[in-house]
Parts: C-alpha cells; sequence; structure tokens
C-alpha cells in the first residue's frame, strides 16, 4: 500500500520515469502475492483493452509530446546512443509493464500540456544520433510546441496490435500534421564525392552504415515524403549535428551532391521484401498515381526540392519557423531583410511564407541571392510549380540569366521537375536558352540519364526502357537482345517534355511541321509509322488551358521522328509502355 501511495504521489509531478518504476514494481510484488497463494498463472491485462483505451487519446497526431519534455528525455539518455538504441534501453523499459505507447503513461499524460496535438511531424532515420535529433528539432521549434515523434508516439512492441496500427498510421499522421520536419546527418563521404561520381548515381562510394543514417536511402522515411507531397505539406530538411553546447549546428557542405545522386529506386529497409512493396504499391496507392514509375518521379523530385531549400534556408532559422506557422517574427522584420527572405523561402517551398513576404510589401520579386539567383530560380530548381506559378503571378521575370548562363528554365529541367517546366514554358521561356556550356534544357536531362544509363526506374520489369542516344541503344540491344525502335507518337500529349521536345524538334530538324487546320495537334509532313499511343504522365486531358504560348491551338505539339539534339528523349514523360511492347 505504501509503494502504491509513493507511486501515485510521483505520478505526473517530478519524475515520469520514477513514477513508471514505482508502478512496475507494484504490479510484481502483486503478481508474486498472486502467485504464491495460488498455482494459477498470473493472468496480464488485456493488451485489446490498453488498444482501446489509449487509441482515443493518442491517436495519429494527438500524440505530438513538447519540445521542453523531449529535451527532459535527453537528459536520461547517453548522448552518443542512437535512436535505435534510446529506444531499446529507454522507451522499451518504461512501457514494457503496460506494453502502451510512451505518450500513453499515466505519468506523461498527466503532465499538463506535455501530450497532444502535433505541431510538426519529424521523419528520421532510427540509426541516426537522438541527440541530433532533438537538437534539430529544438532549433525549429519552440519549447512549447509539440512534435510527433515515432519513438514516443508509436508502440514500441511489435507483437502487440496497437503496434501494427500505428504503423499503418504512418501516412495518415503526416497528413494531420502541418509540417514535416525531415532530420538527417551529414555524409562526410557523399560530401567527399566528385560532381561526375554524383550525377552517375554511384552510392555504392557511400558505406552501408552511412546509407542507414540517410533518409533518403530508407524506405519507410519515403512513406513519409510522400505522404507529406500528397497534401502539399512543406518539408523543412535539416542536416547537421548537436555541439557541445547543445545548440544544433547546420552542414550544408553534402547538400550539392545530395541533390545530383538522390534516387529512391536505391532506397533500403531493414527487411528487403519492404522494398518493393513500399515502391510497388505503397508509394503510388499514396500519391495516387498508377504505378511505380510515377511515384518514384514524384518522391524524387520533392526530395530534391527539400535538399534545395535546405541549401538555402538551414541558416536562417527565422524563415523554418515561418514555415512552421510562426511568421510574426520574420514580417516584424526591416524591409530589407524581408526582401533578402523571399528567395530562401522559394527555395524551400514555402508557399504561405512567399505569399506572406509578397502581402508584405516585397516588391522585388527578382531581387538576387548570395548565390546569384532569383526567388523564382530557387523555385525551379526545387520544383516548387505553386510558388514558381505565384512568383509569376506577382511579376518575376521568367528570362533572368545567372553568370553561368542558368536561367530558370534551365534549373528547373536539371533537376527534371516537370510541372515547373511546364508553368515556365506557359509563362514565356525561351527554350532554346543554353547555358555557359552550350547546353540548353532538353540536352541537360538527356545527359543526366545518360549518366545514370537505361531508365532504372522499371528496367526490371522491362517496361520502361528508352535509350537516349545510339551507343546507349547498342549496348541496351546487346545487354537485353531486344530491338529498339524509335516512337511514333498518335494522339495529343499533355506532358511539358513532349512540348519542350518539339520546340526544339522545330528549331533543330529539317522535318517540315505542317500547322493543324481543324484545331488538332501539330504533325510532321512526315510521319513514321505504325502509329502508337502514348500514356502520358499528366493523363489525357485536352481541355484548353488559359495563357498557351503558341496561342493557335489548344493541343501541343507532337514529337515526331528521331533527330536532332533531343533523340531518344521522350521516355521522360512515359509511366507506362512506349511501344507497346515491342521494346
Amino acid at each position: 500500500l505504501c509503494i502504491a501511495r509513493l507511486a501515485g504521489g510521483a505520478r505526473g509531478k517530478e519524475d515520469p520515469c520514477q513514477a513508471v518504476k514505482m508502478e512496475r514494481l507494484v504490479s510484481k510484488t502483486s503478481n508474486s502475492r498472486l502467485s504464491r497463494r495460488s498455482n494459477e498463472a498470473v493472468v496480464e491485462p488485456s493488451v485489446e483493452a490498453s488498444v482501446e483505451l489509449s487509441d482515443t487519446a493518442a491517436c495519429g497526431s494527438n500524440g505530438g509530446v513538447t519540445v521542453r519534455h523531449l529535451k527532459s528525455l535527453l537528459a536520461r539518455a547517453d548522448l552518443t546512443w542512437t535512436t535505435a538504441q534510446f529506444v531499446k534501453r529507454v522507451v522499451k523499459p518504461l512501457t514494457e509493464g503496460r506494453e502502451c505507447r510512451y505518450v500513453d503513461l499515466p505519468a506523461v499524460r498527466g503532465e499538463s500540456g506535455v501530450v497532444g496535438k502535433a505541431d510538426a511531424f519529424a521523419s528520421h532515420c532510427w540509426q541516426g544520433s537522438f541527440a541530433d535529433l532533438v537538437a534539430a528539432i529544438a532549433y525549429v521549434l519552440d519549447e512549447d510546441q509539440r512534435v510527433w515523434v515515432d519513438a514516443l508516439a508509436v508502440n514500441q512492441h511489435p507483437h502487440t496490435p496497437q503496434h501494427k496500427s500505428d504503423v499503418k498510421r504512418f501516412a495518415e499522421t503526416v497528413r494531420a500534421c502541418p509540417v514535416l520536419v525531415l532530420c538527417a546527418a551529414h555524409l562526410e563521404s557523399v560530401a567527399a564525392m566528385s560532381a561526375d561520381d554524383a550525377r552517375a548515381g554511384k552510392i555504392k562510394l557511400v558505406p552501408p552504415a552511412e546509407r542507414k543514417r540517410c533518409a533518403f536511402w530508407r524506405v519507410w522515411c519515403l512513406v513519409e515524403l510522400a505522404a507529406a507531397l500528397a497534401e502539399n505539406k512543406p518539408v523543412v530538411m535539416l542536416v547537421g549535428s548537436r555541439q557541445p553546447s547543445g545548440e544544433f549546428e547546420p552542414d550544408p557542405r553534402m547538400l550539392v551532391n545530395m541533390y545530383r545522386l538522390v534516387d529512391i529506386n536505391d532506397s533500403e529497409a531493414t527487411l528487403p521484401e519492404d522494398v518493393a512493396l513500399i515502391l510497388d504499391a505503397m508509394l503510388p496507392q499514396i500519391l495516387g498515381l498508377a504505378d511505380r514509375v510515377q511515384a518514384v518521379r514524384a518522391v524524387n523530385a520533392l526530395a530534391k526540392g527539400a535538399l534545395t531549400g535546405a541549401l538555402r534556408c538551414m541558416r536562417r532559422p527565422e524563415i523554418l519557423r515561418a514555415a512552421l506557422g510562426r511568421t510574426a517574427p520574420l514580417l516584424a522584420r526591416s524591409s530589407a531583410v524581408r526582401a533578402e527572405a523571399l528567395p530562401a523561402a522559394a527555395a524551400g517551398g514555402f508557399l504561405e511564407v512567399v505569399r506572406a513576404l509578397l502581402a508584405a510589401g516585397v516588391e522585388d520579386a527578382d531581387r538576387r541571392d548570395e548565390m546569384g539567383q532569383t526567388a523564382l530560380m530557387n523555385a525551379a530548381q526545387g520544383g516548387h510549380c505553386e510558388v514558381v506559378e505565384l512568383l509569376l503571378a506577382a511579376g518575376a521575370s521568367v528570362r533572368l540569366k545567372k553568370e553561368d548562363g542558368f536561367d530558370a528554365l534551365l534549373l528547373a529541367a536539371n533537376g527534371s521537375h516537370a510541372d515547373a517546366v511546364d508553368s515556365l514554358l506557359l509563362a514565356g521561356a525561351d527554350p532554346s536558352s543554353r547555358d555557359s556550356r552550350g547546353r540548353t534544357a532538353a540536352d541537360m536531362i538527356a545527359e543526366q540519364q545518360r549518366l545514370r544509363g537505361p531508365t532504372r526506374a522499371m528496367s526490371d520489369k522491362n517496361k520502361w526502357f528508352m535509350p537516349l542516344d545510339e551507343p546507349s541503344a547498342d549496348k541496351a540491344r546487346r545487354t537485353s537482345g531486344r530491338r529498339l525502335r524509335p516512337p511514333s507518337i498518335g494522339r495529343t500529349p499533355t506532358s511539358v517534355f513532349e512540348r519542350m521536345y518539339a520546340s526544339f524538334q522545330r528549331l533543330s530538324s529539317d522535318l517540315p511541321f505542317s500547322e493543324p487546320s481543324d484545331g488538332g495537334s501539330a504533325l510532321p509532313a512526315t510521319s513514321p509509322s505504325p502509329s502508337v499511343s502514348l500514356a502520358c504522365s499528366r493523363g489525357a486531358s485536352t481541355e484548353p488551358r488559359a495563357g498557351r504560348v503558341r496561342g493557335e491551338s489548344d493541343s501541343p505539339p507532337l514529337l515526331a521522328e528521331s533527330g536532332g539534339p533531343m533523340a531518344w528523349l521522350c521516355h521522360l514523360c512515359l509511366p507506362g509502355p512506349l511501344c507497346a511492347g515491342r521494346g
């Protein structure tokens, strides 16, 4: 009775961990006495009953904990522990008596305001440092704000029904949280990689132990990214480490190479079968897309957008806090500071922050940052299509260039951001624009795919395999034994890459084009046969769109016979078979 009173007195006051220990001691004492009184086995509390009680209290995003409480947990851990070690040595011992979530412990629930609706979802790797995770969260959130962390909000006892239920709710929880905070570790091997190796996707140069600490190579982190993408949630990415002072120090050295290197087809999981399950089934379902190819392309674009934002914003915590809903401090700064914040906010894809800055009187939408890029260039580079369209509506120039010749269109094409390229072309971007090396937007896309080899996304299923040039075609013929043919398209496309291809074809090819007389698509005077229907990545809609540059027709020009600098490029817009099974 005295032990029970001590446990009740400690609950929710000074030491929640001590209270839990006392409850476990009470339980063990009671069970041992019961077993001595009777030969019958001690009956443990029903797991189903605990699920029924706790699901109503901590379902989904309601399982957030305050940053202040998170810091108090860090004080009980070794600073060298990974998140997995923290769960094993702290969370599981505290919850094993009840087999519940940490946030459902009476000692934790008893603290006023600790558990509640989350202001952000923390995405991280379990092999990353728990101390770095807490420091990164505290870098962008105030102590009274709450964050959803799976180690605390998910039942960590795999044999319980509640654990299985929690795991299934990850995507639902991300959708319910206003912002996703992606915490990643700095990888020295990625920072030291050459630009050519990064573009070629040589992830074998990154040790396996380091890959386990990178969110873009952990398949369950991709589920969280996809859920954020599906709901247009802002993604705040932080790369760095906790300093001895306890402060978080951003480290952007690997970001440029990671932008070149990232491809979620390279993702891994503790259980290898999870990779195929998530990439083939879960991601397309979450995003509402037809297949793996489209889902991979969409999540890759989001990853590059997060990396672009991290490169420009990590050292600007006032912008990150504004993205998390606290815009007042940023808007209270001087007009010069607000003008400097616009390109950074655009790089992160923080739509509401950009809108607030424009509404607060930032008049020069073409102001350049320290890297010589305008807000429109940054948004295009990150593939943030909504921000691109907002800046275009605010009068941002689509023709401005950097010293190296890059403009917004080239930056978007370099990242394979189809929607951003689409918006820029419709706004009057010059498809013949070249950088200082003489490369067009189309040449950049072709170069990226050539460095990576034949498209890898679906090559294992032989569904999406088109080389970019004759050397690649010859190599593919030798390795696959299949005859490859250039495509002939017989219907109206809606993908931006076909429009861009057609624009280049008209500039560089000697084929005469005939303008449509009946409102149809522009066709070459000599069209190869047989025609092959095309399933475009953005659907088959032929609805007219306002502001189309060409003006004569609501339909874009069609890709014709191969030739010119864009040969074999049309596969970039296709989610499915291109040549009706003919290779």
